[in-house]
């Protein structure tokens, strides 16, 4: 899944990823933006869906710390719009 959050100049420049429970994360610079790969298991997306956004932005989170505290109201309004790209491997 691929979303874009407007980035922070205090955030990591560069690429940089992260492995957590159930899902890894690549964050890239993209200047003034933070281009960001949520990967989760293969047939994950029917549980994510069934979780709901509030459980996909809390990975989010859980994986990514630095996204929590300013970053919550762009998690709030990018995640889940349509600014998202699912994108199925399998």
């Amino acid at each position: 899944m691929w979303f874009r959050l407007p980035r922070h100049q205090s955030e990591p420049v560069g690429l940089s990823g992260r492995i957590g429970k159930g899902a890894m994360m690549a964050l890239l610079d993209r200047g003034d933006l933070s281009q960001i790969a949520y990967i989760f298991p293969k047939d994950g997306y029917q549980q994510i869906r069934h979780a709901g956004l509030r459980a996909l932005r809390s990975s989010i989170v859980a994986n990514a710390p630095e996204l929590a505290d300013s970053h919550s109201e762009r998690l709030r309004q990018r995640v889940g719009s349509r600014s998202m790209l699912i994108i199925n491997l399998a």
